[in-house]
């Protein structure tokens, strides 16, 4: 037995509406910098080039040392608590000492 099949016509002023918030899925952006070392074939000294100005001299940049600081000072969360939902969360491997800097940066800056 087919259940019966009818067109629907017509205009609907007020749709029921339904909203799914969902957090979109994030991944660390990661940029790499290559500096080379060549050796001189004349004297025999090693050299290599030096980052560009504009280049973070860390290994994490700002937005994600501002992150860490706030969820330490505003949140209230350990050191080893920032580590563990940056790694579960963000798979971002920092280290206890990583995020201490990242802390001593901010309190040199202000």
């Amino acid at each position: 037995m087919g259940a019966n099949v009818y067109e629907l016509v017509g205009d609907d002023p007020n749709p029921v509406k339904w909203q799914v918030t969902e957090l979109p899925i994030v991944k660390p952006i990661v940029t790499e910098h290559q500096i080379h070392r060549l050796c001189c074939t004349s004297c025999g000294k090693t050299t290599h080039a030096k980052l560009p100005s504009d280049v973070a001299r860390s290994q994490f940049g700002g937005r994600l040392s501002a992150f860490i600081n706030l969820l330490m000072a505003q949140y209230r969360m350990s050191k080893r608590q920032v580590k563990k939902l940056l790694a579960e969360g963000f798979n971002i491997d920092i280290s206890l000492g990583g995020i201490i800097r990242r802390q001593q940066e901010l309190s040199q800056v202000l």
